[in-house]
């Protein structure tokens, strides 16, 4: 098994859901400095990896209308 094969751990679920609530209609949380947060992206990828992790970004993840 591969590193990006491993499956996520509930800490790490737990975890990259709290990112992604908090940063829900445009909030920030703890990692964020100045308008750069390090965490989202990771919260994102290890949402994304995870079934149940696919209905949080679909309730709480707006894409950034910037972004194409």
């Amino acid at each position: 098994m591969t590193l990006s094969e491993e499956p996520i751990l509930p800490v790490e679920f737990e975890a990259a859901q709290q990112t992604v609530y908090q940063h829900a209609d445009g909030g920030r949380c703890f990692h964020c400095i100045g308008d750069t947060c390090r965490q989202l992206p990771w919260a994102l990828d290890e949402l994304a990896k995870h079934p149940g992790g696919q209905q949080v970004l679909n309730q709480y993840h707006r894409p950034d209308p910037q972004t194409p």
